[in-house]
């Protein structure tokens, strides 16, 4: 049995940052990653299609965090 610990305002800034990121550093993704997550994809799907096409994992986790920031500001 695993035990899993959240840590939820880390999680959330640690999002909020990559998103930020992406906006500065990478305006085309960040406006790709918007509306990606607007037509329902999940932040993980975002991150396997991106990897698959490119093997870039750091910018494949900074995607998948800015997905799930952009969630959960929708959620709010």
């Amino acid at each position: 049995m695993t035990t899993t610990i959240d840590f939820p305002a880390l999680d959330a800034a640690i999002d909020a940052e990559s998103w930020q990121w992406l906006q500065e550093a990478a305006p085309g993704y960040a406006d790709a990653v918007a509306a990606e997550v607007r037509r329902g994809h999940k932040p993980g799907d975002i991150r396997q299609r991106f990897m698959r096409l490119t093997q870039r994992p750091a910018l494949a986790l900074r995607l998948e965090q800015a997905a799930r920031h952009l969630q959960r500001e929708a959620a709010q």
